[in-house]
């Protein structure tokens, strides 16, 4: 399964949507001062059925994210096993800043970020993917060290034209990125 056609705003759809709302949900039942979700709320039982084969757990150590939970969906497309692999270690060095700055921005300002990313592999059947991050926290004490999520993967004739020609041309990157303020989602400039 692969993503339809993406819209040309930046809030999620799809399978980061349902991921999203359900995000909210285990939000409204923290019991955090925070209201950030903890590990034992996010349950593979109660999370939507269709995000399950796109959905991660990246664990925050230092300044890195180490893999903890990755969807069968999600790493037949990537090509390989990512569980107990640090995200530098599997992602392009000249890619790697820029993503990761987003799941810092998660983590540090404890927001939902969603973007759209070219793949590096452009050789696969998918030329890039839809992802939302969402913070959470591995108990009611710690301070957001987990960051997760869905992963979805569209062909290039799912882009919007503008991003359809850049990826054309070559460009490798990010397409679009944006946070959920609490109200509403907003571009982040690059």
């Amino acid at each position: 399964m692969s993503e339809t056609a993406p819209p040309e705003e930046s809030p999620p759809f799809g399978v980061c949507l349902s991921v999203f709302e359900h995000w909210l949900k285990l939000r409204a039942e923290s019991a955090r001062p925070d209201r950030l979700p903890t590990r034992d709320q996010i349950d593979m039982l109660t999370l939507p059925r269709e995000t399950l084969p796109w959905f991660f757990i990246h664990q925050r150590e230092g300044d890195r994210y180490l893999n903890r939970l990755a969807g069968t969906a999600m790493v037949e497309a990537i090509g390989f096993e990512t569980r107990g692999r640090y995200l530098d270690e599997m992602m392009a060095p000249a890619l790697y800043p820029e993503r990761k700055a987003l799941l810092d921005r998660c983590a540090e300002q404890a927001v939902c970020v969603h973007y759209r990313a070219t793949l590096a592999a452009a050789d696969r059947e998918h030329v890039g993917f839809s992802r939302i991050l969402f913070p959470a926290a591995s108990d009611q004490e710690s301070a957001v060290d987990l960051v997760c999520g869905t992963m979805v993967f569209f062909g290039n004739a799912a882009l919007p034209p503008e991003e359809k020609k850049a990826v054309e041309e070559g460009y490798r990157g990010i397409l679009l990125n944006s946070y959920f303020d609490g109200t509403t989602w907003r571009r982040i400039e690059s």
